[in-house]
């Protein structure tokens, strides 16, 4: 189920930077991207710890 989750995260994540490169408010999906992976890593640290 992991891996699963993290490849579906991975498509979504592709599909932001997409979004990003041809929508002009660009900030805001920059900032969705970073706390999307602050919390992904925070879960990483959790899951490991």
């Amino acid at each position: 189920m992991a891996v699963r989750v993290g490849h579906r995260m991975s498509m979504r994540e592709l599909q932001l930077l997409d979004f990003d490169l041809w929508l002009p408010r660009s900030l805001t999906i920059v900032w969705r991207l970073l706390a999307f992976c602050v919390g992904f890593t925070v879960l990483g640290v959790l899951l490991v710890t």
